[in-house]
């Protein structure tokens, strides 16, 4: 029996041991006896399990990071992906801007404010009410999202471009959709990753090949699977997507769907299985984004897919840049083996050869990239956004007893997080489209249903959908015409009395008009009933208009053809 210390332990630690059997303690009768020599030993064998737990994490936590990390170059291109996402949806905006977003469009100030406007809600935007102010702020928004695209400064210009969006969307609620808020969330998040790492004039190039993993790439990835998962949930609380004629009656609604969901109608059992088939898509197969067991398999599988998905959206419906956004967040889950393969190296090659190009051409170069570890206040901030957000999206579900604390509501709003994806949740046997025919001071019938454009009335009803609208944004207001807003529709037709009567020719002047809902009822075969007219709205430019083309106004309702002047 001897006496050993280990260099490592403290002073005066001893151990006894037997010297045949080296790792046994002296025996049970003497073992009471040698406590007090043992005592010197607990704050050694405490720190060194402490150094266990904590070197067993960073392994774990290697693992995370090798299996669910985000490889950088993906992170970049997902960069040049979302700038040009946002530079496409502010061009498309732009055309209508003082139309949208100023006093003399379609929801002035006054009314967004008395009848819409929470009181946590914010908008820079209400700040002018005349077209050059609203200007200013839209060549801002271009200034962050190029500066984003190469990659100059782009946590700042990501933020300003956050900033600017949330106040964009916030200023005309009636034109929004599912793409906006999925946009407005992704750049959130795109503030805390380091996305300019590759192909930036930052950096062109950098050696820093390790994923990225912080509770930043967690946020974001919970954030698009939430797109799809609640959007299948959403459907599960509707009897026609239970009951698998769900989406026979998408592809039928005349005022989304293009020509190839019309075709498609005559597929009715090809469509129930793709209805159910549709559930499980979204609800189940994004879960395989981390699937711990070949997870880069899996996430190339799951790109191919979901673009794939996107891409049969853009072909069978009219949903503006929903399809463009979430292909864009998907270039961020390219896992390392795409970009060792010939075509990643290409397009690897490309991208520093571009962003050298911006590099050289702009002689941007600020030296500073987003670092690659979050501040632990940082984590900390993003841990309590991160929950918020999922806890927001479970208590939008149907059916649940759940809702969110009243007292959290003004933090919600006041950071624009509140988000709902229910796309195509609700699904009716019906659909149309808005018609608005109106009677000139010289007794002529004009059509204003095409942005307010005073065309010659059609001689009849022809089964179309959006085609009325120029774009997208467009097709949105119309949908809340269509629902119970008096208020937007008084004032939606004192703005189309106004924009008429000020770009008219000669004499003829805008007298009074109707705003129609055209609708047709979908049959089991495919084919249409209708086309039924209501009336929604009576309009007159001036007063008595109404009663003067009484018999003009009253011929309307029933649709054309009209008798003629």
């Amino acid at each position: 029996m001897i006496n050993a210390r280990n260099p490592s332990q403290p002073k005066g630690c001893l151990i006894g041991y037997d010297t045949n059997e080296p790792t046994t303690f002296v025996s049970k009768n003497r073992f009471r006896g040698r406590i007090q020599d043992l005592s010197p030993c607990i704050p050694y064998i405490v720190s060194n399990t402490i150094i266990f737990i904590v070197n067993l994490l960073k392994r774990f936590a290697s693992r995370l990071s090798t299996t669910y990390g985000l490889d950088l170059r993906s992170l970049a291109l997902f960069r040049l992906g979302l700038a040009l996402v946002i530079i496409y949806d502010l061009t498309d905006r732009i055309l209508d801007m003082s139309d949208h977003y100023t006093d003399d469009g379609v929801l002035p100030r006054n009314i967004l404010i008395e009848y819409m406007f929470g009181i946590w809600e914010w908008s820079l935007h209400l700040t002018f009410g005349h077209y050059v102010g609203i200007l200013i702020l839209f060549i801002l928004a271009y200034l962050a999202a190029f500066s984003l695209f190469i990659g100059y400064k782009s946590k700042w210009a990501a933020t300003i471009s956050w900033v600017l969006m949330a106040s964009l969307q916030t200023r005309n609620p009636m034109i929004l959709q599912s793409g906006d808020e999925l946009l407005k969330m992704l750049l959130l998040w795109s503030i805390f990753l380091p996305v300019d790492s590759f192909y930036s004039v930052d950096s062109p190039k950098s050696n820093r090949l390790r994923p990225h993993f912080s509770i930043a790439s967690i946020g974001f990835s919970t954030q698009l699977l939430i797109v799809y998962v609640f959007a299948g949930l959403f459907k599960l609380a509707e009897r026609h997507w239970l009951g698998g004629e769900a989406l026979f009656l998408a592809f039928g609604a005349v005022d989304i769907n293009a020509h190839l969901s019309r075709l498609l109608l005559q597929f009715h059992s090809f469509l129930r299985l793709s209805n159910h088939l549709t559930l499980f898509f979204e609800i189940f197969f994004p879960l395989l984004l981390w699937m711990p067991w070949k997870n880069h398999f899996w996430r190339v599988a799951l790109i191919l897919s979901y673009v794939a998905f996107h891409i049969n959206i853009f072909l069978t419906f009219q949903v503006g840049i929903f399809v463009i956004v979430p292909m864009a967040a998907w270039l961020a889950f390219l896992p390392p083996c795409v970009w060792n393969s010939s075509l990643g190296i290409k397009l690897h090659t490309f991208l520093i050869g571009l962003a050298s190009y911006f590099q050289r051409i702009t002689r941007l170069h600020s030296g500073k990239i987003n670092p690659l570890k979050l501040k632990t206040s940082t984590t900390w901030a993003l841990s309590v956004l991160w929950i918020t957000v999922v806890s927001w999206n479970i208590t939008t579900l149907p059916g649940l007893p759940f809702r969110f604390p009243d007292s959290l509501r003004p933090f919600i709003y006041g950071t624009t997080l509140q988000q709902a994806f229910g796309m195509f949740s609700v699904t009716l046997p019906r659909s149309g489209w808005i018609w608005i025919p109106g009677v000139l001071n010289s007794g002529d019938y004009v059509d204003l249903t095409i942005d307010g454009g005073a065309l010659p009335l059609r001689s009849q009803l022809p089964l179309i959908n959006r085609q009325n609208n120029p774009n997208d944004r467009w097709g949105k207001f119309t949908e809340c015409l269509v629902a119970n807003h008096g208020s937007l529709r008084l004032h939606y037709g004192k703005f189309l009395c106004k924009k008429i009567n000020q770009n008219s020719l000669g004499n003829k002047k805008l007298d009074a008009f109707k705003i129609m809902f055209i609708r047709y009822n979908l049959k089991t075969d495919g084919t249409y009933a209708g086309p039924i007219v209501d009336e929604l709205w009576n309009h007159e430019c001036e007063e008595g208009m109404t009663e003067k083309w009484k018999s003009q106004l009253e011929c309307l309702s029933g649709g054309p053809p009209c008798p003629k002047k």
